[in-house]
């Protein structure tokens, strides 16, 4: 089962539910290998639930994309380039106008999380701490999504995010790559206090 590390399931909220949150954490923390088999029987036995919770939970990561059904069950999806396209197409659709969006209303409490997470980003691009590096660039987004004020629009975000995530780990491990992948929230960052400020609709962010 990899490197799954699970936490303690309560009754409140609905099991299902619980378990689609762990299993979505476990894949966005990279616990799966490419490919790797989940096996419902094992995993209700390790969260201490029955099956149904946890089909439920596969079966709608799968519809998400988030996994996949192949041979023997369900499993953790393998990256080919024509996927990674699709979703990164759907990304530079999505996120820049979303971007300044967020943008137009970001709180004091909010630039204050974007800055410590890009200074997180940077620290553990100097560590060569590729975990840490992508913890923190996962806490960036997550600071400037959460201030969008369309719901479906910040889970088709997260999405997104969680399905580019198995690319992202493997070219994070590239120095330059991370060297690269840091100017994006430099300058969405640097550009946030002129834009509470000004509010101009001509403002480009790019990430």
């Amino acid at each position: 089962m990899n490197d799954l590390v699970f936490g303690e399931i309560s009754r409140s909220p609905p099991l299902a539910e619980q378990v689609y949150d762990i299993m979505r954490h476990q894949l966005r923390a990279g616990a799966l290998q490419p490919g790797a088999r989940l096996a419902d029987l094992v995993l209700s036995r390790t969260l201490g639930v029955s099956r149904s919770p946890v089909r439920e939970a596969l079966a709608r990561l799968v519809a998400e994309g988030l996994l996949v059904n192949g041979e023997g069950g369900v499993q953790a999806p393998v990256p080919t380039v024509d996927a990674m396209e699709h979703v990164f197409d759907l990304r530079r659709l999505i996120e820049p106008p979303s971007a300044r969006r967020a943008a137009s209303h970001m709180s004091e409490l909010t630039l204050a999380a974007l800055d410590g997470a890009l200074e997180e980003i940077r620290a553990a691009d100097r560590r060569g701490d590729v975990a840490a590096f992508l913890e923190a660039n996962y806490a960036f987004r997550s600071a400037w999504v959460g201030r969008i004020r369309n719901p479906r629009l910040r889970e088709v975000i997260f999405r997104f995010d969680d399905q580019a995530g198995a690319v992202r780990r493997e070219a994070a491990a590239l120095h330059e790559t991370n060297r690269r992948a840091i100017i994006g929230p430099k300058a969405f960052k640097q550009i946030l206090p002129w834009r509470v400020v000004i509010g101009g609709p001509q403002t480009d962010v790019s990430l």
